[in-house]
């Protein structure tokens, strides 16, 4: 995937948390909520590792990026806060 579409992802992830109220929005562990969520979105691709390595080094590949995304998304949201 590119990079744009990495960045759609953490945006999407960003804005379906920050628009949820009550229970629902509160967890006790966000990064294991971000990581589900990576999960979600590399089965939606397909990046699933399928038993060889080429495919599960996508899928790493795939993870590290949605990471570097949601890294560079908190930052923005936290440099407008501030």
């Amino acid at each position: 995937m590119s990079e744009p579409q990495i960045d759609a992802v953490a945006k999407r992830f960003y804005r379906h948390w920050t628009t949820q109220a009550g229970q629902k929005a509160v967890k006790r562990n966000w990064e294991r909520v971000w990581d589900n969520w990576v999960d979600n979105e590399i089965d939606k691709y397909g990046l699933k590792p399928a038993g060889n390595t080429k495919a599960t080094a996508d899928a790493r590949k795939a993870e590290e990026d949605w990471r570097a995304a949601r890294d560079r998304i908190l930052a923005e949201e936290e440099a407008e806060r501030c």
